[in-house]
C-alpha cells in the first residue's frame, strides 16, 4: 500500500526488524489506532 499510494518502497525484512523492536505500549497504541480507523471506515458498526 505504501508503494501504491505514496510511492514508498520498504524492504519487507526491514519491516519485520522494526516490528521486533516494538514494545507492549507501542503495540497497544497501534492496535487502538488501527481499531479506530477501521471503525471509522464502517461508520462504527
Amino acid at each position: 500500500m505504501l508503494e501504491e499510494n505514496f510511492g514508498i518502497t520498504i524492504d519487507l525484512d526491514k519491516v519485520y526488524k522494526m516490528m521486533d523492536k516494538l514494545d507492549d505500549k507501542a503495540i497497544e497504541e497501534l492496535s487502538t489506532i488501527t481499531y479506530q480507523n477501521t471503525a471509522n471506515l464502517f461508520n462504527q458498526k
